[in-house]
């Protein structure tokens, strides 16, 4: 699946189709998978996403349970598993 040139790995997709993710959390996922691995400070996700902090947090929360997303000192990227 193929969404904006972004290419979305097949179980991260489906689970998209069945509704596991919210409004935020997707247009993260999306965000996080365009930037091929890298991390990004979450201070600095509300300028490039243009979302409220607030959201962002709760969003990051969400892609943290269901395990896309890890959080380290550089900053929070997606898991390496799921770019291939």
């Amino acid at each position: 699946m193929e969404v904006e040139g972004t290419e979305i790995p097949v179980d991260i997709a489906k689970r998209v189709i069945r509704g596991d993710f919210t409004k935020n959390e997707m247009r993260l996922l999306f965000f996080f998978l365009r930037s091929k691995g890298e991390s990004v400070e979450p201070e600095k996700l509300s300028q490039m996403i243009k979302m409220p902090r607030s959201s962002i947090e709760v969003a990051l929360q969400g892609l943290l349970r269901h395990g896309l997303i890890e959080i380290s000192p550089k900053g929070v990227k997606m898991i390496e598993d799921l770019q291939s």
